[in-house]
């Protein structure tokens, strides 16, 4: 929908709620189509426990440890209203979307909550342990960043006009 904006309108600070997802595409074969769009993750195996770690992360909580080094915020407390895992298979390609919603979203933030449940799902970590990056509020406690090719901004809200 598009429509006239109040005057002071600010398109950053006026969002009440933004969606990113990040898409993967996973299995022993890369899809040349999809290759520009999607991290190619050869051995994501345990898609079950990533779904168990991306829940713990839904709530308020302090992000610091998924906020890019050196950024300078006012405050890392954030809160994801929801992290939905979608899996789908297409011939012998297997693709693996995650979408996460908040209120706000520190630098490469999702980034790096993907690169840290793709650990899980590569099983090289438990679920449990994004309690642990969570409680660290240290960047260097989490996964890997995940590259920029995957992310796609979805949905961004704003409080209805009071018209």
């Amino acid at each position: 929908q598009v429509d006239f904006a109040d005057a002071g309108f600010h398109a950053i600070r006026d969002a009440v709620q933004k969606t990113y997802r990040y898409q993967i595409q996973f299995g022993r074969i890369r899809d040349p189509l999809q290759c520009q769009w999607r991290w190619f993750v050869p051995s994501l195996v345990d898609v079950a426990g990533l779904e168990q770690a991306a829940r713990l992360l839904e709530g308020e909580h302090d992000f610091a440890s998924f906020q890019a080094s050196g950024s300078d915020r006012k405050t890392t407390i954030r809160n994801v209203s929801q992290i939905r895992v979608n899996q789908w298979q297409r011939s012998v390609f297997g693709y693996l979307d995650i979408e996460v919603t908040a209120n706000g979203f520190l630098y490469n933030m999702v980034r790096n909550i993907v690169g840290t449940l793709v650990a899980v799902g590569q099983g090289r970590r438990q679920p449990e342990w994004v309690l642990q990056v969570l409680g660290q509020k240290d960047r260097t406690f989490a996964g890997p960043t995940a590259p920029a090719h995957g992310l796609f901004l979805v949905r961004v809200d704003y409080h209805e006009p009071l018209n």
